[in-house]
């Protein structure tokens, strides 16, 4: 996704994509009086809790255990390789409705799973990226919930950037971004410093910061804040006690510009003929 933004990207707009595969629909305006920021956490890796790959697999898994309750064909073609019929939901839990969910698989949703125990009662999983070790143990409800509740988090969220930004529909929007937060910490994807940057902004909605939300994979990096414009005060004020807290200072991103696919790119090469340096 960083990669479709970077080059696709329109200055003063967010960038609608469905993955499935990924796929651009189009740009929302932001709202006048509002902004985004970013804070990074200073957390490149982190070395605790789960690990974006098996919570993918893990998510794959409550796809297909779905897909066995909703009694869809399914046909198995590989070594821990199935392949559903897609008519329902082309594939995708993020397609599930969370109404149908909660009314026809959560209660015989399993919280986590024995990989072997998986492959000897499903076959295998639809992922073409990731597969499913026998000897692991994974979670299985919290990431095929993150997946179906997520979507719609992201269409209300979408719908809100297109009423007028008052301070009720920016709350209701920061509350959806908090929740993405807490659905990504149920699949062990936050650490302590994103959940800490979380949390602050949390109490700061007399000063303007309605939401935030780790991005990307999790598990550290930058974490998007939704503000009122002009808010920059607030945000170094926020920054300024986590340097205190932590011991170390946090980098701040803000503004927006166009995409490369809009103002070109450079392409760097090497000249064959040059010498090097320090033959």
């Amino acid at each position: 996704m960083d990669q479709i933004t970077s080059h696709c990207g329109e200055a003063g707009k967010l960038t609608s994509i469905v993955c499935q595969p990924a796929e651009i629909q189009g740009w929302l305006d932001v709202p006048d009086n509002v902004e985004f920021w970013g804070i990074d956490s200073g957390v490149r890796h982190a070395v605790s809790g789960s690990d974006y790959s098996s919570v993918r697999t893990g998510a794959f898994m409550g796809y297909r255990i779905i897909a066995e309750l909703a009694g869809l064909q399914v046909r198995h073609v590989g070594d821990g390789v199935v392949e559903i019929d897609g008519t329902r939901w082309q594939g995708y839990l993020a397609n599930v409705n969370p109404e149908e969910y909660e009314q026809e698989f959560r209660h015989q949703m399993p919280e986590t799973l024995n990989g072997q125990e998986f492959l000897s009662n499903y076959q295998g999983i639809s992922d073409p990226v990731t597969s499913v070790d026998p000897a692991k143990i994974y979670a299985i409800n919290a990431p095929a919930e993150h997946a179906i509740y997520e979507n719609r988090r992201v269409h209300k969220f979408a719908d809100l950037m297109t009423l007028p930004a008052n301070d009720d529909h920016l709350a209701e929007a920061g509350e959806l971004m908090f929740g993405s937060h807490e659905s990504y910490k149920a699949c062990g994807l936050t650490e302590l410093r994103t959940d800490r940057i979380v949390e602050l902004v949390r109490t700061s909605r007399d000063q303007g910061l309605f939401g935030a939300r780790i991005t990307g994979g999790g598990s550290g990096g930058t974490v998007a804040v939704l503000a009122r414009r002009g808010s920059g005060k607030a945000i170094l004020g926020l920054v300024d006690r986590l340097a205190n807290e932590m011991g170390e200072k946090h980098q701040v991103f803000h503004g927006s510009s166009p995409g490369c696919s809009l103002f070109g790119h450079l392409r760097l090469g090497r000249d064959q003929n040059a010498r090097k340096v320090a033959e």
